[in-house]
């Protein structure tokens, strides 16, 4: 059962990495493109999201 929770866990973790990764790394205007929430948010707020999204990830595959 471990095992399968950390399977789970690394699998979320490396969906929070890719959409924190998109979202810091792409401009506003392109995110806009697939995403509509962005044009509800400040190019800064896009930002902080992304990097908590990518902290997030940190935070499901570090030991307590």
């Amino acid at each position: 059962m471990n095992v399968f929770l950390w399977i789970v866990a690394g699998l979320l973790a490396l969906a929070f990495l890719g959409a924190g990764a998109m979202k810091l790394s792409q401009p506003r205007e392109k995110l806009a493109a697939s995403m509509g929430w962005v044009n509800d948010f400040s190019a800064p707020m896009v930002k902080t999201i992304g990097a908590l999204e990518v902290l997030g990830a940190l935070g499901l595959i570090l030991p307590g």
